[in-house]
């Protein structure tokens, strides 16, 4: 569990602002933090991740871009690491929910 030092911690030496909204209705979340993705000593991105066993999918329920960061070079990085996660997960196949500002890059 992360506490509150934390989350102040990663904002002073990222300014990346933590939140995770696991717990709240999947409609009331705004920017959820699930996995975190980490380029070039910046942390990037902030991707809801699932995986669907059934199916054999990893699910991107959303995908979000830090303020500042260039979306096309975080897309292209992202698809990297999501196909490297489903290939380790064991998935065939990884499907991108168009929620969130990096969605449609990805």
């Amino acid at each position: 569990m992360t506490s509150h030092w934390r989350r102040g911690r990663l904002l002073r030496l990222f300014g990346f602002d933590y939140r995770i909204e696991v717990f709240a209705a999947a409609p009331a979340r705004a920017r959820v933090l699930r996995a975190a993705l980490h380029l070039d000593d910046e942390l990037v991105a902030r991707l809801d991740l699932k995986a669907d066993r059934r199916a054999s999918v990893l699910r991107v329920a959303a995908a979000h871009v830090e303020p500042g960061a260039d979306r096309i070079e975080v897309a292209a990085a992202a698809a990297v690491e999501l196909d490297a996660m489903r290939s380790w997960l064991g998935l065939d196949d990884v499907a991108i929910a168009p929620r969130g500002d990096l969605a449609p890059a990805l």
